[in-house]
């Protein structure tokens, strides 16, 4: 990669790595989001298990 100073660089590449940036934080949010959101469901979903004792560890450590 050329490292180059600011006053050097034209206009249509300051403007491509504005929109790719914009685009990969636009991304990363949905997949943060997404990703937590899975998260939050497998805790509750565990929750409900352990809360049902119809969790197969649970048994495990009980017997």
């Amino acid at each position: 990669m050329v490292i180059l100073h600011n006053n050097e660089l034209p206009p249509h590449i300051i403007a491509e790595c504005f929109i790719l940036t914009v685009l990969y934080v636009i991304l990363t949010d949905i997949l943060v989001i997404s990703a937590s959101w899975y998260f939050l469901l497998g805790v509750g979903l565990v929750l409900v298990f352990v809360m049902d004792g119809n969790l197969p560890l649970r048994g495990c450590r009980a017997s």
